[in-house]
Order: C-alpha cells, then sequence, then structure tokens
C-alpha cells in the first residue's frame, strides 16, 4: 500500500461512525431507554458504536444504509442512492411507521447520504418526478444545499417531519457531517432540525475540517511537512488549478484539502467526481514529480463502486489522449480501472466529504508500497 493510500485509510478507520458515536456516548450517556434510528452511508457503523457503548438501553433499532457491511448484531434496510427509488419509499415507510409507534425517545444517528435513502413523499409529488429532477440536479452540478432545499419540499421525513413523527420525541441526533459549513437543515436534508429553538439536541461528531486536521497530525508526526488548503466548493477545473498551483508552490509539501467540488456533467460517462478530478490533476501535474490521491470518505464516488482514484508523474504522457478523452466525456471509471489507477476501500464506515491528498516533488511521501 503506497504511502498516501495508507494515510487515507488509517485516518477514516479512526474516524469511523462506530469510534465517534461509542466515544460520544461513553462520554455524555443517556438517561433512560431509547429508540435507535440510523439513517445514511455510516448508519451501520454508527449503529454499532450505540450498541457498543453500553450506556443507554436501547429497545428498538432501525438501520437504513446504501450498503449491508454484513456481521452487524442488527438488520440493516437498504434505500436507493444517490437518486430515490422503490427501496427509499419503502425504507420511508418503515421510517415513518418505527417513528410513530415509539414508546421511548428517538436516538437519531444521521449520516450523508440519508436524503435519498429514505422517501416519503408529499401527495402532490410522484417517484418519477422526483427521480427526474434528482438526476438533473445532481448532473447539472448544483450545490448540495440546493438540492436539499428542492428535496426539503417534496417530503414528509425531511425539514423536521422526523422530530414531528416522532410519538415520544427524540433524545439527541448525532451527525457525521458531509455538507461545508454543517448546517443542520442541509445535513440529511434536517430530517430532526426545526430551528434552533424547537429543535432536538444536535451534535455534529465530524467533518471534513476534523479530517484533514487529523491528516495534518499523523503526517506531521512522520516528518512530513504539510500544507492545507481551504475546502473545496466550486467547479472541480477550478478546485485543480488551485490545487496544482499550490503544490508548484511548495514542493516539499504534502498538501491537503476536503470538501466537495461541484461537477457539470455532459454526456452518459461512467465516473465521480473524485475520480474526475484525479484525471485533472494527472493533466495538470503531468510534467513534474508529483503523486497524488483524490477519494471520497465514504469509500463510493457516484454510481461507482470506487472511493476515488491515484496517480504519478508520467501517467498523462504515457496516455495523453486516453486521459483527455475520458476527461471530455466524463467517463472515469471505466480508464482508471483499465489504468489500474483506481481507490477501492468498500464502505469505510463514514461520510466527510471527499479528501485530495498530492506529494510534492520534494515529499517523502512515495507513490512505492513501502509501509503497511
Amino acid at each position: 500500500m503506497n504511502d498516501l493510500e495508507r494515510l487515507f485509510r488509517r485516518t477514516l478507520a479512526q474516524l469511523s461512525g462506530q469510534v465517534l458515536v461509542q466515544r460520544e456516548l461513553q462520554e455524555n450517556p443517556l438517561n433512560g431507554p431509547v429508540d435507535l434510528l440510523s439513517i445514511g452511508k455510516a448508519a451501520p457503523s454508527m449503529a454499532l458504536g450505540a450498541v457498543q457503548a453500553k450506556t443507554a438501553r436501547i429497545e428498538r433499532i432501525l438501520v437504513v444504509a446504501k450498503e449491508d457491511p454484513g456481521g452487524m448484531p442488527f438488520s440493516v434496510l437498504l434505500g436507493d442512492h444517490p437518486v430515490p427509488g422503490p427501496q427509499s419509499l419503502a425504507a420511508g415507510a418503515a421510517v415513518a411507521d418505527f417513528l410513530r409507534s415509539a414508546r421511548h425517545p428517538i436516538l437519531a444517528l444521521l449520516s450523508g447520504g440519508a436524503s435519498a435513502l429514505v422517501e416519503l413523499l408529499r401527495p402532490a409529488t410522484t417517484l418519477e418526478e422526483l427521480q427526474k429532477r434528482t438526476n438533473e440536479m445532481l448532473r447539472g452540478g448544483l450545490p448540495i444545499a440546493e438540492i436539499n432545499g428542492e428535496r426539503r419540499r417534496s417530503s414528509q421525513l425531511k425539514g423536521g417531519g422526523m422530530a414531528e413523527m416522532a410519538a415520544a420525541g427524540a433524545a439527541r441526533v448525532l451527525v457525521l457531517s458531509d455538507v461545508l459549513g454543517n448546517d443542520l437543515s442541509v445535513i440529511g436534508s434536517g430530517p430532526f432540525w426545526l430551528g434552533a429553538e424547537r429543535s432536538p439536541p444536535h451534535r455534529i461528531l465530524a467533518d471534513s475540517t476534523t479530517v484533514v486536521a487529523q491528516m495534518r497530525v499523523a503526517a506531521e508526526e512522520e516528518g512530513i511537512v504539510v500544507e492545507t488548503l481551504t475546502p473545496m466548493a466550486t467547479d472541480v477545473d477550478q478546485e485543480a488549478d488551485r490545487i496544482a498551483t499550490a503544490v508548484f508552490a511548495n514542493p516539499e509539501a504534502l498538501v491537503i484539502v476536503g470538501g466537495e467540488p461541484t461537477v457539470t456533467v455532459v454526456g452518459h460517462g461512467l465516473g465521480g467526481r473524485a475520480q474526475h478530478l484525479s484525471l485533472l490533476l494527472a493533466r495538470r501535474l503531468a510534467e513534474s514529480d508529483h503523486f497524488f490521491l483524490a477519494a471520497g470518505t465514504d469509500g463510493t464516488d457516484g454510481p461507482t463502486p470506487a472511493a476515488g482514484g491515484w496517480g504519478k508523474s508520467g501517467d498523462y504522457a504515457s496516455n495523453p489522449a486516453g486521459y483527455d478523452a475520458a476527461i471530455a466525456a466524463f467517463d472515469a471509471y471505466p480508464f482508471l480501472e483499465a489504468q489500474g489507477r483506481l481507490v477501492m476501500t468498500g464502505p469505510t464506515g463514514t461520510n466527510l466529504n471527499d479528501i485530495v491528498l498530492v506529494s510534492g516533488a520534494r515529499c517523502r511521501y512515495t507513490v512505492e508500497p513501502n509501509r503497511t
């Protein structure tokens, strides 16, 4: 395993939902029995942390996720992602029934992906209309705040809907944030957020800045010079230029940046924003001695099984036409797969935006597998 992927995987393990929720509930235990509701890409891991904390008497558990990692002491209900589908409607109905029949306060565990995974539509909206609009928004590169704002308007669960359905109220909402700025009305489309005055207590356990800070500490402990950038939030081409500029200006550093760039997709290629960014970095850094990785912290980038992509000096020069064609067609996944340049982690148990790592020309982090 190369140095960048080693750092990436180690940090995500330290920031898994299991680790963070267990620590939070052991440090701040709940009083009395609760019903546990966990929704999002990190839902199984977060729910496992609550069970293993052993500080609250959990009477019932409902977990909804994109994938079932297996081996959990509870069942996992699957929803559709990133576009809601029939499984999302079934999961939404199950969530509504769970909340309305609750005899104990809800301990809610929320992570990114929840907006698509569970849905109970308002009567004026059909699933087909929601799917069409969701696809348009995702391909159009809209910021997540705008996308989830529209989702709230068509849903009975979002925008505080779950809080209002909970028959016994909500005791606490623990959150892994995949939204820059941690707007609680945007994360998961705010299912338990009714505004600062009326909402149950919410606590952000980690976000993109947490990942960057932890990676910085780990690298500096190994004697690596680190430069961190402000989070990615603009068009992916602009972010690639900004990252490359920082790398060229500080060749001894490991450059680390988190966040979520926007991508306006043209055509019908297969890939994700992190994989697309890795192609752009290969082109921007083509004539320099650099090594880079761009990946989603949840382990899935777009509608693919890959977390992202990586590359090194010489990649682009060895096949410029191939890189250019994959970039133009937004078809990163099959190209990177053929080049052996995918980052494959499987579900990580967390979801804290994307991370880009670039090793400068004189940085001691290397592409060669040299540590475990």
